[in-house]
């Protein structure tokens, strides 16, 4: 649905859902690319992001938000795809992850939290590909390691809990080569 004034612009757009609910406002152009200001909606009417577009194509600061009205994330975008830095958080407002972005591709650091706010998962990426020194720590299992090209690339070790070592090796692009060796929780 858009609106007009008198000398023949936009001046207001809706979306409607099927069921005749509004879930989204702006503005369409006589072109009907999207332009300015957005708001999107759930079905019950409550917020789920905002943010403008220019050209028809998301641009600037957007936020992202839960049915329940926390932010869920936070980002750029720049001719409609992720540019720099996102957050995305836990409805209590804790940090969940922290990436970057260049061209709609992950680029730079890249860290994942648990609720508790451990580091799960800290690495680098570069055009979307893993790159250089990884750290993941899911439950009682750790890895070290570094990444070239997205795949495990050079010595990586993986660790019990209290960094008792569980596996050392070498990897060349993704495959074990060489001498690896594993660990029983003794140390043997």
């Amino acid at each position: 649905h858009r609106e007009f004034n008198k000398e023949g612009k936009v001046v207001a757009s809706k979306v409607y859902s099927k069921e005749g609910k509004v879930v989204g406002e702006g503005i369409f152009e006589e072109t009907g690319k999207k332009e300015g200001p957005w708001k999107m909606y759930y079905d019950s009417g409550k917020l789920k992001e905002s943010g403008s577009y220019k050209n028809g194509k998301k641009s600037g600061k957007w936020i992202f938000y839960y049915e329940t009205g926390e932010k869920e994330q936070v980002g750029n975008y720049k001719g409609g795809k992720e540019s720099g830095e996102w957050v995305y958080y836990t409805k209590d407002g804790k940090v969940l992850k922290e990436e970057n972005y260049y061209k709609g591709k992950l680029d730079g650091l890249y860290t994942e939290y648990d609720r508790e706010g451990t580091i799960l998962f800290k690495g680098e990426y570069v055009e979307g590909y893993k790159t250089g020194e990884w750290y993941y720590h899911v439950n009682d299992h750790i890895e070290k390691g570094k990444y070239t090209d997205d795949e495990k690339d050079g010595k990586w070790k993986y660790y019990y809990p209290e960094d008792k070592l569980k596996y050392e090796g070498k990897f060349i692009l993704g495959s074990e080569n060489g001498n690896n060796k594993r660990y029983y929780p003794d140390g043997k």
